[in-house]
């Protein structure tokens, strides 16, 4: 790991466990991490606005409350990360893997998902709106109270997904190959529930 980042982290831990007494809230903006390893790190309230992950191991890792804002995830992996309440705006997790996670209250305003992996994932109440799930793997996720407002979803696997019922949205794209097909209203939330029943 770079020298300097893992100092970061060091002082984060410390303001961490001495509740700001010591130490310092990691800040790190706009530089690239690619392939770096976090795995196991608790990095609770940290702001990491614009930092690119490409392929970064971030398995078991702690983001609660922290800002990833235009971060870059493509290909991360991101497998039993605990990130609830945290603001993942205008972020790519793009093919990351995001298996058995927890989101809950997270937002993805705008944020690409494209062929991400998030099976058996906690997104209770997470906020996607806007955001592009195409192809994204949602097989077995908790969405109960989740918003998928005006998202695009073509290709998305919602089998198994839970609290389907519960999802609020004005509308959802479904339209394929860059073309754009619109559902609002019941046909929005009838076509998530045929999704989240199909074993196909």
């Amino acid at each position: 790991m770079n020298e300097s980042i893992n100092q970061k982290i060091i002082q984060h831990k410390a303001w961490l466990d001495s509740l700001g007494s010591i130490g310092n809230q990691l800040y790190i903006y706009e530089i690239d991490l690619s392939g770096i390893n976090l795995s196991n790190k608790d990095l609770t309230s940290a702001i990491l606005p614009e930092v690119t992950l490409k392929g970064a191991n971030l398995e078991n890792i702690i983001l609660n409350d922290s800002n990833i804002a235009s971060c870059n995830f493509s290909m991360a992996n991101l497998e039993n990360a605990q990130v609830v309440k945290a603001t993942a705006d205008y972020a790519v997790f793009n093919k990351a893997k995001m298996q058995n996670s927890n989101f809950l209250r997270t937002t993805f305003f705008e944020s690409s998902l494209i062929s991400a992996n998030l099976t058996g994932a906690n997104l209770e109440k997470a906020l996607f709106s806007e955001a592009n799930l195409e192809n994204a793997i949602f097989l077995n996720a908790n969405l109960t109270n989740a918003s998928l407002n005006k998202c695009r979803l073509s290709g998305i696997n919602l089998c198994g997904a839970i609290g389907i019922e519960t999802v609020s949205t004005d509308w959802i794209d479904i339209g394929e190959g860059g073309d754009s097909k619109r559902l609002s209203g019941k046909d929005a939330i009838n076509w998530l529930i045929e999704r989240a029943q199909s074993f196909s």
